[in-house]
């Protein structure tokens, strides 16, 4: 008796609004997924941030194909993890795929195509220690954001940041090629 009165009651305040089908429980799966992926990077768990950026990007991938944006972010942050554990390679490649996809779905949207080619090619750069060339990039990502969106975009400081470490890595090169030279 009591269980038909529970079951009752549970139905009673299930929502109004009607599934939209598996595909949403799907992308909401792969963006869980993708934001623990964040979670462990930022708390320096990095196999399991890689782990979940590959099951958001799978899933990503199955609903959209190769050529979405949250499978483009996906590979950006699966790139920055590996060169963060000095996978640099690896990393790398992650951050050429995720311009190529940018190249694509962004062909007719310059803003955007400009801000993950920017993005990318930093990145590159800077993990390849060529870090005049990065900081020549994350200059024109400035350029393009503030253009694109204001001075006043969320995204303004993640430049700043990117920046400041080409400026650090390469003011620490510069001091131990001094050092060297004495």
């Amino acid at each position: 008796f009591f269980f038909f009165f529970f079951f009752q009651a549970e139905d009673g305040i299930r929502d109004v609004e009607r599934s939209r089908g598996l595909g949403d429980v799907y992308k909401r799966q792969a963006f869980t997924y993708y934001n623990i992926g964040i979670a462990f990077n930022y708390f320096g768990k990095y196999r399991h941030s890689i782990k979940n950026f590959l099951k958001a990007l799978h899933v990503f991938q199955e609903m959209c194909g190769e050529s979405s944006e949250n499978v483009l972010k996906c590979f950006a942050s699966l790139g920055y993890v590996h060169c963060s554990i000095d996978q640099v390679d690896v990393g790398c490649e992650c951050f050429a795929k995720a311009n190529e996809i940018a190249a694509k779905i962004f062909a007719e949207n310059k803003p955007k195509k400009e801000l993950y080619t920017n993005y990318c090619q930093g990145m590159i750069a800077l993990y390849k220690n060529d870090l005049n060339k990065s900081i020549e990039w994350f200059e024109k990502l400035e350029r393009t954001i503030e253009e694109a969106y204001g001075k006043s975009s969320g995204d303004i400081p993640i430049v700043y940041n990117n920046l400041g470490l080409a400026y650090q890595y390469r003011g620490a090169a510069q001091e131990s090629l001094e050092d060297i030279g004495q």
